[in-house]
């Protein structure tokens, strides 16, 4: 039975061209935006479109993490700033033209400090006339109000055709299989499309187990079943009828 090697896959789905959304990136740190706030539940293509993103523009770039702290992604340096406060304190020092994306740091928006809320705006004051940006990764919105006119909110769009084909083209050549081309290329990739770049993956590893090809019958059972896991999790959301952003909102 072929077997499958699922970073590399996914190696090659992060590691893409410029995309569209890139671009909205981009056009938004010229325009001199000092918040943003992704949504979207890939954080690995994200982080790689944030690094091209950098790169485009000539930016240093910085990931936090209440794990990691500040992390330089040029050579991997690390300041401990892992609590939230400590880490928009250390932002203060790092040099102009500097990206710096927050993971997870919507969590301690959800019941907010008003220490951590003050510093975060004074944080975004500067920031605009430093040519820095802050943008907060996160898989759903969580804006308390004395932020939602200070930060931008982009939904990060789910992988087209290209990108999946790229995750198929990875799960393929470490399962060994031949190319896939044509008319059933073109199946397999509609059956996909809604999924991220990871449940597309795990779709065509799924079926290289069970059929030991990728078959857009498999990928389509799966895609129905994260399909209703979606609609069962959204059922379960208080809803907000004046909100038309209630389903993204903590």
């Amino acid at each position: 039975m072929p077997t499958t090697t699922r970073s590399k896959s996914q190696n090659s789905a992060t590691e893409s061209s410029p995309s569209d959304m890139n671009g909205r990136i981009i056009n938004h740190i010229r325009a001199g935006y000092p918040g943003l706030y992704i949504v979207s539940p890939e954080e690995q293509r994200v982080q790689a479109e944030t690094h091209q993103v950098a790169k485009e523009l000539n930016y240093s770039l910085h990931f936090w993490s209440v794990v990691d702290g500040l992390v330089d992604s040029k050579n991997g340096q690390t300041r401990q700033a892992n609590d939230p406060l400590e880490a928009l304190l250390a932002i203060q020092d790092l040099k102009e033209k500097t990206i710096i994306l927050l993971r997870d740091f919507h969590l301690f928006l959800a019941d907010p400090n008003p220490i951590l809320i003050r510093q975060f705006k004074d944080v975004l004051l500067r920031a605009k006339t430093q040519n820095k940006t802050l943008i907060i990764l996160g898989c759903r919105l969580c804006l308390p109000p004395e932020l939602e006119r200070e930060i931008t909110v982009i939904e990060f769009a789910l992988p087209g055709k290209q990108q999946l084909g790229l995750v198929l083209d990875g799960i393929i050549e470490s399962a060994q299989l031949k190319t896939i081309e044509g008319e059933q290329r073109d199946k397999i990739l509609d059956a996909a499309s809604g999924l991220t770049t990871i449940e597309a993956e795990n779709a065509f590893a799924l079926s290289v187990v069970e059929s030991k090809a990728v078959d857009p019958a498999i990928v389509a059972r799966e895609k129905a079943s994260v399909v209703k896991k979606n609609s069962i999790l959204r059922s379960l959301k208080p809803k907000n009828p004046w909100n038309p952003l209630a389903a993204w909102m903590c």
